[in-house]
């Protein structure tokens, strides 16, 4: 599927925006392009579903500028329990997990 439009005019500026952070120190990522669609993911998470069909959803002004606000909490911040005596939180991932073995039916595999 090829995608075009307001999309990825979008997508795109928030790469930019992301590689110009990161050359500044300001964040640190691998890969803006993934960062991006994450953040994109974040922010239409709680709306897109109910406008795909036809739900109500609040568009109001105040509303979009909370799940903005949320979104950027989430993403510079994570999820992480900052409050000490709470549980910590999970260990990062090291490594890429490993990919699930193909087993065999016994069906001339």
């Amino acid at each position: 599927m090829m995608l075009e439009g307001p999309f990825v005019e979008t997508h795109g500026r928030i790469v930019d925006y992301f590689e110009r952070r990161i050359e500044a120190g300001d964040l640190s990522h691998d890969d803006p392009k993934m960062a991006a669609e994450y953040f994109i993911s974040i922010i239409k998470a709680g709306r897109h579903i109910p406008l795909v069909f036809s739900q109500p959803a609040d568009t109001s002004s105040a509303s979009l500028r909370a799940i903005a606000s949320g979104a950027v909490a989430i993403f510079l911040g994570g999820l992480k329990n900052r409050a000490p005596g709470k549980a910590q939180p999970a260990p990062r991932a090291t490594a890429a997990p490993k990919r699930p073995r193909r087993i065999a039916s016994g069906a001339g595999d």
